[in-house]
């Protein structure tokens, strides 16, 4: 009854509410269960209060740079050459899509996706999306444990190139009047980037979290 209370039964016809999770080899086990579970529950009240909604995940394509790293190793190793790992993006339910596919909410819980994370492209991804949807208010919510990590570019960058990025593309979208932006922390203090987030120390009060996130951000 939360998750319906959090939207008052209202009229989300004119809101359409993107849920972007962290993927990283940290949520592996429960943390990426109770995610995917809470996410698919969310959707199905969202659609029913007629808001338009997305699902999408983020991880990277291999550990260690994979490919990217290989390739910049191929070129003579220069230095500071920014992101050095290949993206994965995922898209589990498209906005024109009515119903989240079994099959694809199933893939979610695949460990093998699960690997590092690079939070501060992907929200961008996340964002330009949403700039694309017709309709007025436009709400980004994402699910994240931890700070952004990817060993291979923080080792030829800096241990702070990544959290730096993310604070940036956080305080763009924060300023400006196209998109609210949220977060809920699992068992991790988001507030340090986001401006509107949630707190859940334990996993299980996930679905809580999520609602608590909603009420701050739906008008």
């Amino acid at each position: 009854s939360s998750w319906r209370d959090s939207v008052g039964g209202a009229n989300l016809s004119g809101h359409s509410i993107s849920i972007l999770i962290d993927q990283s080899g940290s949520m592996k086990g429960e943390p990426i269960a109770q995610a995917a579970a809470a996410s698919k529950l969310l959707l199905k009240i969202l659609g029913e209060c007629g808001a338009r909604t997305e699902l999408l995940g983020f991880s990277t394509a291999g550990w260690h740079g994979g490919f990217a790293r290989k390739l910049w190793a191929s070129q003579g190793r220069p230095s500071r050459p920014g992101r050095l790992c290949s993206l994965l993006h995922i898209i589990y339910k498209s906005p024109d899509e009515k119903m989240l596919d079994e099959k694809r909410w199933q893939a979610m819980l695949n460990p093998d996706i699960l690997r590092e994370n690079v939070d501060g492209e992907a929200i961008l991804w996340a964002a330009n999306r949403l700039k694309l949807h017709p309709e007025k208010q436009k709400i980004l919510i994402v699910i994240s444990d931890g700070a952004p990590v990817d060993d291979s570019t923080l080792s030829e960058n800096g241990p702070s190139y990544l959290e730096k990025h993310l604070r940036h593309v956080i305080q763009t979208i924060e300023d400006s009047s196209y998109i609210t932006l949220a977060a809920v922390g699992i068992g991790y203090a988001v507030d340090r980037y986001y401006g509107r987030s949630v707190f859940t120390k334990d996993i299980t009060n996930l679905p809580a979290a999520m609602a608590e996130i909603l009420r701050k951000v739906v008008d």
